[in-house]
């Protein structure tokens, strides 16, 4: 694992802290068919980021569900099936450059109430961007399934995610 350099108080790349994430979470909590909500990435790591990297977990339906209809966007905008998928989604780099597709496969499954607070949620977010994933409890056991289902250029992208996760909601 590539070893990442903390960002430090003063950095630009700096826009929210710990405390910023938890009221995020704390919002997408609240939504139908949320269980709990984890933070990985800078924040987890060092209390501060540019971004606030979030799992949402829920029950295994809906897990299955979000992974195979944001696994088949992906899929479809790689192969240039989908126009529609490619406005502002910037680079082209695996499943963390995919925020827009996850998103509208979350919202997609979620339904309403999530799309509801998922807007407030980024609202209170700014200027950060919320980068979100959409797991299952047990999610930890699943790691390859979840790197083949949401490819990553780094092939331990997942195993990342699970050494940094922590329960924040």
């Amino acid at each position: 694992m590539a070893k990442r350099s903390p960002l430090r108080a003063g950095d630009p790349r700096v826009f929210v802290n710990r405390a910023k994430a938890m009221q995020v979470a704390n919002v997408l909590r609240c939504a139908d068919g949320v269980r709990g909500v984890e933070l990985f990435g800078s924040l987890a790591r060092n209390g501060q980021g540019n971004d606030i990297d979030i799992i949402i977990i829920v029950d295994d339906h809906d897990a299955a569900e979000f992974l195979d209809f944001a696994g088949s966007l992906m899929r479809d905008f790689e192969e240039g099936e989908n126009g529609r998928a490619r406005i502002g989604c910037g680079q082209r780099n695996g499943a963390y450059h995919h925020k827009i597709l996850r998103r509208e496969a979350a919202e997609g499954v979620l339904g309403g109430d999530f799309c509801r607070r998922l807007f407030r949620a980024e609202a209170l977010a700014r200027p950060a961007d919320l980068d979100i994933f959409v797991f299952p409890r047990n999610w930890r056991e699943q790691l390859d399934v979840l790197q083949s289902t949401l490819p990553h250029s780094d092939p331990e992208f997942m195993q990342n995610i699970a050494q940094d996760a922590v329960p924040i909601a």
